[in-house]
């Protein structure tokens, strides 16, 4: 659940917004022509959607790869500037955003390769050029196992070695219905009809090589191995019971209990201990959650990870799956 949400977008670095626009080839026009290409774009973007009645912002991250030192320690690291966007959008775990054009905003991940914190002096060199900025916050990002530089919209920089960008964004100014968004979803698809139109999800998950549609297959035969699981030892364990008991039930019978009423009482005494144990396991699948599943996004540069859970499915339909059968 939580690769395929919305939510995975900030986890990569990235600001949310409301439709994500991929062109391949406007990404390799971006490389060619620099800033001031990029600049146009947006901003004739914003006109088309304007001139339909469509009230949005529309920004775009560069990406850019530079060597940040900091005393005897340095590495090299995706950087990030946003085009139409300032750098308040974003989320920092520590410290407060870049806003002028010498300071930066790094990584966790970053910032411990060359050990430097916030109010630290950092050199970036920008090929030919070597700058120094203050470090003003710190983010987590997903994107190249954590590492990254994000520098204020009012930072100069070399424009024309542009390595690469994300999908051109566009986030609607006012809060509309569903039925106002399909109907924006439309208008945006004729407006653009190079582009594919996204979902965030939807792009994260093309980014990470469609993870969440193969996890979704792997869960369903999960549920499968869990089922099997435990009707066989469900049936191991009361069959164990009535052999060890044969006894007992035979001297129940003796004095007048009926079959139905003892299968009852054994039903009843797997069904206790069946709703007891499904309700440690959901009390404990947060922590242990963070602890296992946790640690992969950590690998990957996230400092924490806040688990999607849809309540209905976890508390309520696969418990009550696992209990019938």
């Amino acid at each position: 659940n939580t690769l395929s949400s919305d939510q995975l977008v900030k986890w990569f670095g990235m600001s949310e917004s409301d439709l994500y626009l991929l062109n391949e080839k406007q990404v390799i026009e971006f490389m060619d022509n620099g800033y001031e290409f990029v600049e146009k774009l947006v901003s004739e973007s914003e006109q088309k959607l304007k001139d339909k009645g469509i009230d949005a912002d529309v920004y775009v991250e560069l990406m850019y790869r530079f060597k940040i030192s900091h005393d005897d320690k340095s590495v090299n690291s995706l950087s990030l500037q946003g085009v139409g966007i300032s750098t308040d959008k974003y989320l920092y775990t520590e410290g407060t955003y870049p806003k002028y054009e010498n300071e930066v905003a790094l990584t966790h991940i970053t910032a411990d390769k060359i050990d430097a914190k916030i109010g630290d002096k950092v050199k970036i060199k920008m090929f030919d050029t070597e700058k120094e900025f203050v470090v003003t916050a710190i983010y987590q990002s997903m994107n190249n196992l954590g590492e990254g530089i994000r520098f204020s919209e009012n930072a100069d920089i070399d424009y024309l070695n542009i390595a690469g960008a994300f999908a051109v964004q566009i986030k609607y100014k006012d809060d509309l219905t569903e039925q106002q968004k399909e109907e924006n979803l439309k208008i945006v698809k004729e407006l653009f009809p190079e582009h594919e139109v996204m979902s965030g999800g939807e792009y994260i998950n093309q980014m990470i090589g469609n993870i969440a549609e193969q996890l979704e297959g792997i869960k369903e035969l999960i549920i499968i191995v869990i089922m099997a699981i435990n009707v066989l030892v469900v049936f191991l364990i009361t069959k164990t019971f009535i052999t060890k008991e044969k006894g007992e039930i035979g001297m129940l019978k003796s004095i007048g209990f009926k079959n139905s009423s003892i299968i009852l009482w054994q039903t009843l005494r797997i069904g206790i201990v069946m709703i007891m144990s499904i309700t440690i396991g959901l009390l404990l699948s947060g922590p242990i959650t963070q602890f296992s599943a946790g640690k992969v996004f950590e690998m990957m540069g996230a400092s924490k990870i806040d688990f999607v859970i849809k309540p209905l499915e976890v508390y309520l339909i696969y418990p009550l799956v696992i209990l019938i059968c």
